[in-house]
């Protein structure tokens, strides 16, 4: 029973294996290869010289916009019309993509003001917005980023966090003792 799959296993592994393409007949791998595209073809045609070779034939490709052509002129009858494609916004005009450009760029503006209208870094720890430790410190040449203070308060947390869970490991374990306790001096209580 074992030599059956062992067999059935040793001929899917020979048929996934890249070699029983060539034994394919061409015509067959030039219709499938018919229906990709050309970026699918690019990737088959480094795989193997064979198949590079069949993918890059002018008549598969000359069949590919045949094809192409014939799918385009079936669909394009049941294609919504321009005005439709604009209320739904799939097709911006010249004119909404200026208006875009425009809202953008007077945003980009605005910003920019704000941003230079903002409080300088010592002013923020002034005001106790930012700590002390986010100023550069020019007389001694030490500054701390605020990306360490943020890890600094990160492990600050995790800290924390750790004692806390000790904490509470600790006192759980206190709180079942003392259940045991009690339970055995209430037994030992009853038996006498």
């Amino acid at each position: 029973m074992t030599n059956l799959y062992r067999s059935r296993a040793m001929q899917d592994a020979e048929m996934s294996n890249s070699s029983f393409l060539p034994s394919l007949p061409s015509e067959l791998l030039f219709h499938i290869l018919s229906y990709l595209d050309i970026p699918d073809l690019l990737s088959i045609s480094r795989t193997m010289h064979y198949l590079r070779t069949i993918s890059l034939d002018p008549l598969l490709h000359t069949y590919r916009l045949q094809r192409a052509s014939v799918i385009l002129s079936r669909a394009i009858p049941s294609r919504p019309p321009l005005t439709e494609l604009m209320a739904r916004r799939v097709y911006i005009t010249r004119t909404t993509l200026t208006a875009l450009n425009l809202g953008r760029s007077l945003t980009m503006i605005r910003l920019k003001r704000q941003l230079e209208r903002r409080p300088t870094v010592e002013r923020l720890i002034e005001l106790g917005v930012l700590p002390p430790e986010c100023y550069l410190n020019q007389s001694n040449g030490i500054s701390t980023t605020l990306g360490l203070y943020r890890r600094r308060k990160v492990v600050q947390k995790e800290k924390v966090r750790n004692f806390l869970a000790e904490w509470i490991g600790e006192l759980s374990k206190r709180i079942t003792r003392r259940m045991i306790d009690s339970s055995r001096s209430t037994r030992d209580a009853s038996s006498l």
